[in-house]
């Protein structure tokens, strides 16, 4: 039978943790779930526990979202479950290379005072096109 084991995770900041635990820790149950550890989380640190491969597959999970965080977007479950499908395919860095494509982001300029006009992507997408890559 192959033994435990632990690893600690140390999350950047609060806000980080608040995110990548997901509201009532749904997005940590997620990824319990999906790769079959066990998360135990106080304050920003967390120690995920179980099969070595499992652990280190969560540890690079919990990585990539803080990334994606750390660029300025919002996680959502659709976000987690992409993570946990790349790390399960062996892809590192997956999360990444998403945060620096395009995103869906709605920005407003003022033209003159009273009036704005919506921004168009740098990338040409259309607001709300972006889609994640398929794994």
């Amino acid at each position: 039978m192959a033994e435990k084991y632990e690893a600690r995770v140390e999350l950047d900041d609060i806000g980080a943790a608040a995110a990548i635990f997901g509201k009532h820790d749904l997005h940590l149950e997620q990824i319990e779930k999906a790769l079959e550890v066990t998360i135990t989380a106080r304050g920003q640190e967390m120690v995920i526990a179980g099969m070595m491969e499992q652990v280190e597959s969560a540890r690079e999970v919990v990585t990539q979202l803080q990334e994606f965080f750390r660029a300025g977007n919002q996680l959502t479950v659709r976000e987690v479950v992409y993570a946990i499908k790349a790390a399960k395919g062996g892809i590192k860095n997956a999360m990444g290379s998403l945060a620096r494509h395009c995103f869906y982001r709605r920005k407003l300029r003022h033209q003159r005072p009273g009036s704005c006009s919506q921004v168009q992507p740098p990338c040409g997408r259309q607001r709300g096109a972006a889609l994640l890559p398929a794994l």
